[in-house]
């Protein structure tokens, strides 16, 4: 989110209306720790500026019944919402999902020493940490 955008009253429909009027689905949580009147309240806002526009057909909103995350209810409806929008399918559920049993990977180096592995964050994290010495104190 930008810099100040909580401060200057900016919400998050503030920037999908940026994407106007290209469709867009608002997915959200019964459960969720976000109240789930903040979405409701932004799909309002945004039907309006969609109508106007003549593409209210374009915005689209699913709550799911659980908790924070993304879990299948939601990716259904986005899946229904992308078939709605592409014409590309009809499907409206989630296809029966199986895991493949895989065996363990062994990473062995030349010398038959273990290779030390990092996260992504650590990488990053020493970049933005170069950048920030090269480019010293930042003035607001």
């Amino acid at each position: 989110m930008p810099a100040h955008a909580l401060a200057l009253g900016l919400d998050h429909s503030d920037f999908i209306a940026a994407m106007a009027p290209k469709p867009v689905v608002l997915l959200g949580k019964e459960k969720d720790f976000f109240d789930v009147r903040g979405i409701e309240e932004a799909h309002a806002r945004l039907r309006k500026l969609y109508a106007l526009l003549g593409a209210e057909e374009k915005i689209g909103l699913a709550i799911g019944p659980t908790y924070h995350g993304y879990s299948q209810e939601n990716r259904q409806a986005m899946y229904r919402w992308f078939n709605h929008v592409t014409k590309i399918s009809d499907a409206q559920a989630e296809p029966a999902l199986t895991s493949r049993k895989t065996k363990p990977v062994v990473h062995a180096a030349r010398a038959g020493c273990r290779v030390e592995t990092r996260t992504l964050f650590s990488f990053t994290r020493e970049r933005s940490e170069a950048l920030k010495q090269r480019r010293g104190a930042v003035r607001e």
